[in-house]
């Protein structure tokens, strides 16, 4: 009897065996299944972030274009800005040098008529860089302008 013993233990390991691998081989593949719906969704996913990005991609094209046109229409806006600075600073440096004229007294190149508060210069100022400019006429005349421009007081 203990052969027929045996066999039967090992007849029942067998089947403990067996029950506990089927188990094991169904967690497995519960695991496996779950793993492939995962997966699928994470594809799914994938696909529609690449699609927005390249939305996004496409749109910022667009921004950057619209961008370098508003920039274009601009600059010649800059450019007259900075034109009128120059002038302003030629008009500065020459009611300057006017300015310095007549407080210093007779002066390098400068000389007193008749003991009156007239003075002569003998000196030309050097001419500013020729630019037009546009001044209300209620502001200044012309003969203005132009005296500033020729150094007249």
């Amino acid at each position: 009897m203990s052969h027929e013993k045996s066999v039967a233990l090992v007849a029942v390991s067998f089947a403990a065996l067996a029950y506990y691998g089927i188990r094991t081989l169904n967690k497995t593949m519960e695991s496996l299944t779950e793993t492939n719906q995962t997966l699928a969704e994470v594809r799914k996913d994938t696909r529609e972030l690449s699609e927005e990005a390249k939305r996004i991609l496409h749109t910022a094209g667009d921004i950057s274009q619209d961008v370098k046109g508003k920039i274009r229409k601009v600059e010649p806006i800059v450019d007259t800005v900075q034109d009128v600075g120059e002038i302003l600073h030629n008009m500065t440096s020459t009611v300057k040098e006017i300015a310095a004229a007549a407080f210093h007294g007779t002066g390098k190149g400068q000389a007193r008529s008749g003991g009156k508060e007239v003075w002569r210069k003998h000196k030309v100022l050097s001419q500013p860089k020729q630019t037009v400019i546009t001044i209300p006429s209620s502001t200044y005349s012309a003969r203005t302008i132009a005296d500033l421009r020729v150094g007249r007081p």
